[in-house]
């Protein structure tokens, strides 16, 4: 297990807008430094006048070990002091980075099917781990849940459905819970992750590993819903995105 951060100056280089809000951001990635899909890191930026929560914030890394010449976050834009900064960044320039954090990671010693519950931006952690499957050759079965507010919202889908067309051991389930006047051409469930959609798509409940990721009181639910179903304790771990 990696556990001790370092600290690199590095390059942001690119920004890819996904949807009216988010955006995917790339940094130079330091040949030194090794992380686990599904760990975070921190940014620190020079900011002359910070919010109440500094210069600094966390993000989970979305990119995977694999791909070895960037780091990319992704994530939504806001008015805090610090997003604005995020966002304006011009090409070139350095930001101070620390990494890895988390123990919130896919392990390929585990071959136990893998069960991923994805809240909103929550998603970027199983971006991360599904990627870094696809690249490292392995067959871990991934059933990933994923729900959005809005059709407008999904992210990393045409990326998903790639490696699911050419990989078996991976399952999508989407869902929306705020479908409106799309709801006609969306293909997908509708609602909320419960407990009828898990045991539609999860075979077998008690030998799968379950990860939720996603707001604070979605992960509860989702954890409380998956414990209902007889889900030990030791076989769900979470990671919980507030105030990013």
């Amino acid at each position: 297990m990696i556990e001790v951060a370092q600290k690199f100056d590095i390059k942001y280089f690119r920004k890819d807008q996904l949807t009216k809000d988010t955006y995917s951001l790339f940094f130079q990635r330091p040949p030194q430094l090794d992380f686990l899909p599904g760990q975070f890191m921190r940014l620190t930026l020079n900011i002359d006048n910070p919010d109440e929560r500094g210069n600094s914030r966390f993000f989970s890394i979305a990119s995977s070990p694999s791909e070895k010449d960037y780091l990319m976050i992704t994530t939504r834009t806001d008015h805090s002091t610090f997003k604005k900064s995020l966002f304006s960044l011009p090409d070139g320039a350095k930001v101070q980075l620390s990494a890895p954090y988390g123990t919130f990671t896919l392990k390929k010693e585990e071959a136990a099917p893998h069960v991923f519950l994805a809240g909103g931006i929550g998603i970027t952690p199983f971006r991360s781990m599904i990627r870094y499957a696809s690249d490292s050759g392995l067959s871990i079965p991934i059933t990933l849940f994923s729900s959005f507010s809005e059709v407008g919202d999904v992210i990393f889908q045409k990326e998903f459905q790639e490696i699911a067309a050419k990989h078996s051991w991976l399952k999508l389930v989407e869902t929306i819970t705020q479908p409106g006047e799309t709801k006609s051409s969306w293909q997908g469930n509708i609602g909320r992750i419960d407990a009828d959609l898990i045991k539609k798509h999860v075979s077998d409940l008690s030998s799968s590993l379950f990860y939720s990721a996603g707001p604070p009181s979605m992960v509860e639910a989702i954890v409380n819903i998956v414990k209902s179903l007889g889900v030990n304790d030791s076989r769900i771990r979470k990671e919980k995105f507030s105030g990013y």
